[in-house]
């Protein structure tokens, strides 16, 4: 995630959830999400509309609003999801979103609601014959699937038969095969020496009553939120140190520990 993406979404993510939890209420968590990025994409409040001249300042900004306020909803007990049917709306909800919009972006509050109200729609399932007259909008990608798809049945079924085709997909079909095993193995290995790591901290914590703490190796935000969970389950605590792909987990002893030391 870059810069743009409001930080306490991205330490949840990775893991760290404090920050998130004392910001209060789903309503003070939206707030605060929204007041940040007002101040990273000043055009959001000082703009009334959309033009050329300030579309690349608003765009980004209103399509990770949406991401940010579909997680804190997720991760909000009163509410399943985030979803619009404007046949059972939840009022409640999009009520909520609409007032948080209104206070904090008031020029753009019903072009990002409208547009929260399109990204997270339930979506209609229409089922389109090869051949007839092809749709439109957010029906296109899937109705292209479907045809290719429909497309290399076809092709199978008449080349069923055909020696040559039985042997290409067999080499197909094995190569597919043996890639699939080598990533399943390699992100297995992966999980598991993220942990072996996260073990080896707590080792030498636990030996050593003068360490307060332990770096691991750097990975990725996957696994450096493995090893958080992993570390607070053997009862200390972590953090996220270090940028990019210097980036790794930190893990400390807790409070009542190091006070013991």
């Amino acid at each position: 995630m870059g810069s743009e993406r409001w930080p306490a979404l991205v330490e949840y993510f990775e893991g760290e959830t404090g920050k998130l939890a004392n910001l209060g209420t789903l309503e003070e968590q939206m707030q605060a999400c929204l007041k940040w990025y007002t101040e990273t994409f000043n055009y959001l409040i000082t703009e009334n509309t959309l033009n050329l001249s300030n579309i690349n300042g608003i765009i980004p900004g209103v399509v990770f609003i949406g991401l940010d306020l579909r997680t804190l909803v997720a991760n909000d007990n009163t509410h399943e999801v985030l979803v619009y049917n404007e046949a059972r709306p939840n009022h409640e909800l999009w009520n909520l979103i609409e007032k948080v919009l209104k206070k904090s972006i008031p020029g753009f509050s019903k072009q990002t609601l409208a547009y929260l109200q399109w990204a997270y729609g339930e979506k209609e399932e229409k089922t389109w014959e090869i051949g007839s007259r092809p749709p439109i909008g957010k029906y296109a990608p899937s109705f292209r699937n479907r045809a290719r798809t429909g497309a290399n049945r076809d092709r199978n079924e008449r080349g069923g038969n055909q020696g040559g085709n039985r042997k290409g997909n067999s080499r197909g079909n094995q190569k597919r095969g043996q890639g699939g095993g080598d990533r399943r193995g390699s992100s297995e290995q992966k999980e598991k020496s993220a942990l072996l790591d996260v073990n080896n901290a707590v080792k030498k914590l636990k030996k050593d009553p003068n360490l307060n703490e332990v770096k691991l190796s750097p990975t990725n935000s996957f696994y450096r939120r493995l090893q958080h969970k992993h570390a607070i389950s053997q009862g200390f605590e972590s953090i996220s140190s270090g940028e990019g792909n210097d980036r790794s987990v930190v893990v400390k002893r807790g409070k009542d520990e190091a006070n013991e030391a």
